[in-house]
């Protein structure tokens, strides 16, 4: 008895004729198909073209030194308060936003009383910068007496 109410339901439903035809609705999708792969395409082609002209920094071969300078962190120490990150910005003359060092606040399950744990991330002045091989205007350099990773600020 359901089904009947149902189909009597349905034949009282107007339905609105198509306004268009399978073969021009395949028409049209193939039409923005070939459409959003062209502009794929284009697209690829000129961020690969940006790549390429921000890979023109330099990057100076390591020097064999009797000392290479690291950094270490206890990070059980650290409280957070980023003060690391103030002096980094002091230190380097940031503008407003950037920081070379960062400060990551975790709160791991398990842990007495909740007690967040802080991880800091500094730059790591590495063997082979990859900030040095990106920058768009060769600021940032490496200096070979000491393998410090430097910026020019005056370039940059």
């Amino acid at each position: 008895m359901e089904k009947l109410i149902m189909a009597e339901e349905i034949k009282e439903i107007k339905k609105e004729p198509l306004t268009i035809g399978r073969d021009e609705f395949l028409s049209k999708l193939l039409k923005m198909g070939a459409g959003a792969l062209a502009a794929t395409i284009v697209a690829n082609g000129m961020l690969g073209t940006a790549s390429k002209v921000l890979a023109k920094g330099k990057t100076e071969k390591p020097v064999k030194r009797k000392y290479h300078y690291g950094i270490v962190i206890d990070t059980r120490r650290c409280v957070g308060c980023r003060a690391c990150v103030l002096a980094c910005k002091a230190e380097n003359k940031t503008p407003p936003g950037v920081s070379y060092t960062v400060v990551f606040e975790e709160i791991l399950e398990n842990r007495p009383n909740d007690k967040p744990v802080f991880m800091t991330k500094p730059c790591f002045h590495c063997e082979y910068p990859p900030c040095v091989d990106v920058c768009p205007v060769s600021a940032t350099y490496k200096r070979e007496q000491d393998g410090i990773v430097v910026v020019d600020y005056e370039r940059c």
